[in-house]
């Protein structure tokens, strides 16, 4: 059982570590993808602005430009001024983010091949020159230049062009940050769904444990009850055998003795059969009204000459009009198997109370055996097949098969049986029956 919990627990962590890899995968890739974006959206607010068509020349001085003109005024040194150098426009509330700390804005005018960069903090491992041109050269106006590390954007009218660059580091590290996090959400919830799993394991053993239990019980089982009779049969037979000459009125008791076990082994693979067919048979088939008072009382008297050669008293108490949702061959086997069962360990003059009446819409058969009772540690198993307690097993005839097969039927017609045992009042089986809600007589309670 060890090891049918260590393959549910790896099987199960493996579908959910592949759901939960699909899952962060899609996830990342989607938060990437977002943040691919938003940093085109970021570049082109940064970018905004700037709405001048002119530029500085990348190979000039503007501070020692504007000092020149400060030297050698002309009437038109305000307009130069202002055409080389735009002013910058007071920052919006984007840009106060830090978002926009590491992109840098250039201009580059292509006619005149004028060249302007500003940037607080941006610095350039490669000449601006080649890579405004190699931007120039793009088709789209959003991508990467993987051979200069940068990410762009750029708009262009006429021939003027406004460019955004930043370091593609700035996706890199987003796309770390992505990837630890989920990362450590994987783990977590990893652990947490292998603790679930774990504990889970043990609700989904539960019931294997007990089907291979009850397997090898039954194994062992059916093995002692046809060992018993097979021995009978060829130690009887062995006799026989040993005798060829003899005459077969000498040898009675044994051929006796061959048939009873014989009979034995005929029955319990009867019973077997029938709880096997029992198991195929479907709860929603077609039942009908049965009237539960008279085949209760048709079991009672067939089983009076019984109870009297055991010197047990049998007193029954039945109302009439029990009519119940079932089948007559159901209700039938129900009733005998129950009295069956009470008059096989009801001891030599003991008592036996069958009652049959009505509780709110249903109807309750009885089987109160007051002076035998079933022990606490074998009552939760009473129903299982095969199931007998050790201090019958060698003293009592049986198979354990018959209480298994009244559970089956009462399932199948939709009944419900319970048992209730103790020292004091003795073991009494209640069997309650569906009638549809159709009135029946009142009658008294009775204390049973």
């Amino acid at each position: 059982m060890k090891n049918y919990r260590k393959n549910f627990i790896v099987l199960n962590m493996g579908l959910i570590c592949f759901v939960l890899i699909v899952t962060f995968s899609f996830i990342g890739f989607e938060t990437y993808r977002s943040e691919y974006f938003d940093l085109k959206n970021t570049m082109s607010l940064v970018i905004k602005p700037w709405n001048t068509n002119v530029v500085h020349s990348e190979k000039e001085n503007p501070s020692k430009e504007t000092e020149k003109h400060k030297e050698t005024p002309s009437e038109n040194s305000s307009v130069s001024l202002q055409k080389e150098k735009p002013p910058r426009p007071p920052k919006t509330p984007h840009e106060t983010n830090h978002k926009y700390d590491n992109i840098a804005t250039i201009f580059y005018d292509e006619k005149e091949e004028k060249i302007s960069v500003l940037s607080d903090s941006f610095s350039f491992e490669y000449d601006v020159s080649d890579i405004v041109k190699e931007i120039v050269r793009q088709e789209n106006d959003f991508g990467k230049l993987e051979q200069y590390h940068l990410i762009y954007y750029r708009e262009k009218t006429e021939n003027n062009n406004k460019i955004a660059v930043t370091d593609i580091s700035y996706l890199n590290v987003r796309l770390l940050k992505i990837i630890v996090v989920l990362i450590v959400a994987f783990l977590l919830s990893a652990v947490l769904l292998f603790a679930v799993s774990f504990r889970l394991s043990k609700f989904v053993a539960e019931p294997l444990e007990k089907a291979i239990t009850m397997e090898r019980q039954f194994m062992t089982d059916i093995s002692h009850d046809l060992k018993t009779p097979l021995t009978v049969i060829i130690a009887n037979t062995s006799i026989l055998s040993s005798n060829p000459n003899a005459v077969i009125g000498d040898y009675t008791q044994w051929l006796d003795s061959t048939n009873t076990s014989a009979k034995d082994m005929m029955n319990m693979i009867n019973e077997m059969m029938t709880l096997s067919k029992l198991e195929s048979v479907d709860r929603h088939f077609e039942k009908e009204k049965v009237d539960l008072s008279d085949i209760v009382r048709q079991c009672v008297l067939q089983m009076e000459s019984v109870a009297y050669e055991n010197g047990i008293t049998l007193e029954w108490n039945v109302d009439e009009n029990l009519v119940v949702t079932a089948t007559t061959e159901y209700c039938k086997r129900i009733c005998n198997g129950l009295l069956e069962n009470a008059l096989k360990y009801e001891p030599m003059g003991g008592k036996i109370i069958v009652t049959a009446i009505t509780s709110g819409k249903q109807a309750i058969l009885s089987v109160h055996n007051l002076n035998s009772s079933i022990s606490q540690k074998d009552l939760p198993y009473i129903f299982d097949r095969f199931y007998r307690s050790d201090k019958t097993r060698n003293t009592i005839k049986g198979h354990g098969l018959g209480l298994s097969i009244i559970k089956r039927i009462t399932e199948i017609i939709g009944a419900d049986i319970t048992v209730e045992s103790s020292l004091e009042d003795g073991t009494q089986f209640i069997v309650s029956f569906d009638t549809s809600g159709k009135t029946l007589d009142k009658i008294n309670d009775l204390i049973f």
